[in-house]
């Protein structure tokens, strides 16, 4: 463990970077920046951080500016990162996931989750993709397991990278919701759902020509 260097989340004018959902209002990291709605919603992001952030966690300093830097000069599809545990003590934990860093081609990352009652093999809330990848591959209206359907929605979807440093804190306390007697009772089948889903869609991409996949022969 380690102490916390507190909340930062100051990228707040990195150009196309919207949809942390609760964790930071929307307009402040449209950008737009502060102009008049009207004209920050005539704008179309190019990228979305849409994963479960909430108000609980934190970005790190840089989680923004690394993954944007990556994902412009890469041209992938999406990339992530690990996170930290944020203890009510402020001290920090890493987790690193089971898929290693580096380059991952479309659908490569549900290879990492050998099994349902494993680890989840990348932290959906890690990742930046481009916003038409996120809306292809929605966390939809599942009550539990939603954000796994989407990380493997999008990493089936097209390549991405996994940077090896934390661009996400989850913040550890008796209230969130993965503590409640009721999270037990759901979790062994979303994860199991989420898994078929991910095997299921590489599966299906895998088959495909690569004229229907909008590749290149």
């Amino acid at each position: 463990m380690r102490a916390s260097p507190g909340p930062c989340v100051t990228s707040a004018t990195i150009p196309g970077v919207v949809g942390l959902q609760k964790a930071t209002p929307w307009s402040t990291w449209h950008p737009s920046g502060n102009e008049r709605p009207a004209r920050r919603k005539a704008t179309r992001p190019a990228w979305d951080t849409g994963f479960a952030a909430t108000n609980d966690d934190e970005f790190t300093c840089d989680a923004m500016a690394v993954r944007l830097h990556a994902l412009e000069t890469t041209g992938l599809g999406w990339c992530a990162g690990y996170s930290e545990d944020l203890h009510p003590d402020g001290t920090t934990s890493l987790w690193r996931c089971p898929t290693p860093p580096g380059r991952h081609e479309a659908g490569d990352v549900s290879t990492y989750w050998k099994n349902p009652a494993d680890t989840i093999p990348l932290g959906p809330t890690t990742i930046l993709a481009r916003t038409d990848l996120v809306r292809a591959a929605p966390m939809g209206g599942l009550v539990q397991g939603e954000d796994y359907m989407a990380a493997l929605g999008v990493t089936c979807l097209a390549p991405g990278i996994l940077l090896p440093l934390p661009v996400y804190r989850y913040r550890k306390h008796p209230g969130q919701m993965t503590r409640q007697d009721a999270y037990d009772a759901l979790e062994a089948s979303a994860r199991r759902h989420a898994w078929n889903f991910g095997r299921s869609l590489r599966t299906a991409l895998r088959g495909l020509e690569p004229s229907d996949r909008g590749e290149a022969p």
